[in-house]
Order: structure tokens, then sequence, then C-alpha cells
């Protein structure tokens, strides 16, 4: 009998403490929502999560800026539309294999996908119409669709250490169609497979950084180092290219006019060119 009593108080109390472990999570969540109804942000970072928790759905449509950044999350729920005045969204550093075409909301600006799984990026990417920043390095991405040349409003790219992938007469990694984003100043393809420069990227009027370090690039365009009209660093370091056969491409002197004029603007300072190749001077790109 007092084996039975004894067992059957410990059952009970085990009970309760679950049951004070459950109302307590409840209310820290009710708080947490009524915090990110009141903020209009939702942090996340951290949390050793696999899903996001359901207080953060249910006051989606009031989030503006999302961090989710140093998770488990390995997809996203399809209902991510129901944020509907999201800005900003941090979800570098988890394990996502996907994403659900509920994501490109006209509404995001700011986009961290870095540091996941990604290989590809929906078609629907081109509906991001007000996006300014995306960064996707550290992905096994291998293309981008077609529709990334629909962001007329993206100004800054980095989709380096990826697996991006062209070469003369192939382009496999849809990177071409930047070519229609008017708005580009700063693109990053550092440490890919890209073994061209598609001559269309000579229509970005206001590319100022072109990083392509690491890949195995063999020329510059005429056309982007004569018509990309404000470009003034072009990065270069372990490629094939040489800064001897670079200044015999149409275009160089007017590019080096920018490049010094950059430099004029800053400081004074000698920066050496050397022959075998370009390596980083004053401002850590290939001069």
């Amino acid at each position: 009998m007092f084996c039975i009593t004894h067992e059957m108080n410990w059952i009970s109390e085990w009970f309760d403490k679950k049951g004070r472990e459950f109302n307590k999570l409840i209310q820290g969540d009710s708080v947490k929502r009524e915090k990110a109804l009141a903020t209009g942000i939702v942090s996340l970072r951290d949390s050793g999560l696999k899903t996001f928790p359901e207080y953060v759905l249910t006051a989606s449509s009031k989030v503006k800026v999302l961090d989710a950044t140093n998770n488990d999350l390995q997809e996203l729920p399809d209902s991510f539309s129901d944020f509907r005045i999201l800005q900003k969204v941090h979800l570098a550093h988890n394990k996502l294999k996907g994403l659900p075409p509920s994501i490109c909301l006209q509404t995001i600006t700011i986009l961290h996908l870095e540091h996941n799984r990604l290989q590809r990026v929906p078609e629907s990417l081109g509906m991001l119409k007000k996006l300014r920043r995306l960064e996707l390095h550290h992905n096994p991405l291998v293309e981008f669709p077609s529709s990334i040349g629909d962001l007329q409003c993206l100004e800054i790219l980095d989709a380096s250490h990826c697996h991006l992938e062209s070469n003369e007469g192939r382009d496999r990694s849809g990177l071409a169609a930047l070519a229609r984003c008017a708005l580009l100043t700063e693109l990053r393809l550092n440490n890919n497979k890209l073994a061209c420069i598609p001559e269309a990227w000579s229509n970005l009027k206001r590319l100022k950084t072109l990083a392509l370090d690491f890949n195995p690039i063999k020329t510059v365009p005429s056309a982007v180092l004569r018509d990309c009209c404000v470009l003034q660093s072009i990065s270069l370091t372990n490629t094939s290219v040489t800064a001897d056969e670079l200044k015999e491409v149409p275009g160089w002197d007017r590019y080096e006019a920018r490049r010094q004029g950059k430099h004029t603007k800053q400081i004074t300072s000698n920066v050496m060119l050397p022959s075998k190749g370009f390596d980083d001077g004053l401002d850590h790109t290939m001069q």
C-alpha cells in the first residue's frame, strides 16, 4: 500500500510540475506576443528553434523586423505571407534547404539568408519589389532565376562562397539577368566557379564595387570597364587576370581614372599594382 501511495504522489507531483512549466511557457509566449505587437520586432536569435513559435505566427500581421539568426530552422511556414508589413528579415545561420514562394513579400527591404543550405531561390524572388540588400553567401547555390532582374531597388548582392558556375557560351548561374537591376551598386561573387563576366553588366550604371576573387575568370569585358560609369573597384584576387593584361583592355583608362579619383578623395597613398595579378591595395580590392 505504501509503495502504491508513494508512486501516486510522485505521479501527481510530476503532472503538477509539468502543468506549472506549461503555464509558464504560455504566459511567456503571451508576453512575447504582446511585445511583438507593440514594437513590431521579433527576436529569436540563438534560440535553438526548429520551427517558429505559435505566438510569432499569430502576431505576424504587425511584425516589421524578424530576426531568427543562428537556429536550426529547416523550412519556413507557407503562411509566411501573413507577415504583411515585414521589412527586415534575418535568417542567417540556419539549415534552410528551400524557400516558400510566400517569403517574397513586396514590403521586404533587407533579406539575410547567408550560411544556409539553399541550392536555389524561388522564381517569385522578383516579387521583392522593395528589396535593397540580399545576402546569400555561403550557400550551395547553383543558380538564380531570371526574375532576379526584376529587383529594381536592389543595391547590394552578396552571393560569395556559393556554387555558381559560368563559362564562355554557357551561363548556368543566371547572373546575366542582374544587368536589369538598375540601382545595383555593390556585387560580391567571390569564391564561385565563374569563368566569364556577362557583357550585359555594362548596363549597371550605378555599380561601384565588383568583387570576383577566387574565380577562374580570364578577362573583363571592355564594355564593363568602359560603360559602368561609376565603377571604382574591381577585385580579382586569385583569378587568371593579370594587371598587364587588363591594362590592354579597351576601357581600362576610364576605369583607372575613376579608381584614382576615388583614392584622391580618400587619402594620398602609393598603391602598387603587381604584374602577376591583382592584389589588394589600400581598400582590400584588386586594383
